[in-house]
């Protein structure tokens, strides 16, 4: 969803949830038994991100935040 599809850090995911929030949206997506998420800006030319739909998700390692349960 953002940044390079030749990075390493590239995660494959079908879109399970799509709530709007204002100008932004939230999307839940799964990626076998993970949960990602995502805020994204909703624009004229913000692709079509439906439920169901298969995405890739690509990120720098130094952008990547973890959040640990418990």
């Amino acid at each position: 969803m953002n940044g390079s599809e030749n990075e390493g850090n590239r995660l494959e995911a079908e879109i399970t949830r799509r709530g709007f929030e204002g100008a932004y949206f939230q999307l839940e997506a799964r990626s076998g038994e993970q949960l990602l998420m995502a805020q994204l800006q909703n624009t004229a030319s913000t692709p079509d991100l439906s439920v169901g739909r298969r995405v890739a998700f690509s990120f720098h390692a130094e952008d990547a935040v973890l959040l640990v349960e418990g």
